[in-house]
């Protein structure tokens, strides 16, 4: 169990090589699978809010880990856990990727 567990990953978004950083709040394993748990203080619960971020942390960690990973949300404020599922194709999308910065 790692709490603020911090990485570095590369992804490649619509033809660009990125350089990504973040910090999971919580990431532990059970059953062979990775569970990243990021925490929330939304007033309102809507889990595709926060889908890219997840979606990057989901991708890391599991380059990082070489394990199946699942992706959490749990809100402060009411308790709640929503899984957050990954994008039906799979492909991490960043919207205006082509207005980042790219390494190559």
């Amino acid at each position: 169990r790692e709490a603020e567990y911090s990485f570095i990953t590369r992804i490649h978004v619509e033809g660009n090589n990125l350089v990504v950083s973040g910090q999971a709040d919580l990431v532990f394993e059970h059953d062979g699978t990775i569970h990243i748990v990021d925490y929330k203080t939304d007033a309102r619960e809507n889990p595709e809010n926060h889908r890219i971020q997840l979606e990057i942390y989901r991708k890391a960690m599991g380059d990082i880990l070489k394990k199946p990973v699942k992706t959490w949300i749990y809100y402060l404020r009411s308790g709640n856990a929503a899984e957050v599922v990954p994008a039906p194709s799979g492909q991490v999308f960043l919207p205006h990727a082509d207005k980042l910065s790219s390494s190559t």
